[in-house]
């Protein structure tokens, strides 16, 4: 194997230019490239491999504010009294900046957000407080 990797590397880049590793060090870093890929392993570990789903979640990387943002409602741990009298566990929703880890927009219904309720995350977070109609007698 180490021949042949001599052999592409000299046609690719020109006889001596690149210079081989030593035999112990070759075969460790061809051994970190195949780990769990080995051919000569049992079928069974190869086809559970092969048949493994791939995660349910990729990683993303937000690096502006406002790039990403993620909204997430739950029930809260906590008993409220709601505006009927009935005492209840409220539902928080929230949108909350990736990048900055800020809170962009908060909502507390009694129970069952709804898709309202999104509208109402994306118009607090795109409309100032002192623009919203309302905001001075509320202050």
């Amino acid at each position: 194997m180490m021949v042949q990797t001599e052999q592409i590397l000299a046609a690719r880049h020109g006889e001596d230019t690149v210079e081989m590793p030593t035999l112990s060090t070759f075969y460790r870093l061809v051994n970190r490239l195949t780990k769990g890929n080995d051919p000569s392993g049992a079928a069974t570990a190869r086809r559970q491999r092969a048949l493994r789903p791939t995660g349910p979640f990729t990683p993303s990387l937000a690096v502006r504010p406002g790039e990403i943002v993620q909204i997430d409602s739950t029930r809260l741990d906590i008993m409220a009294v709601l505006d009927d009298g009935v005492v209840a566990r409220p539902e928080l929703t929230i949108a909350v900046d990736v990048a900055t880890r800020t809170i962009c927009a908060a909502l507390l219904r009694p129970a069952g957000t709804k898709g309202v309720d999104a509208a109402v995350l994306l118009a607090r977070m795109l409309v100032p407080e002192p623009m919203r109609p309302g905001w001075s007698r509320t202050l």
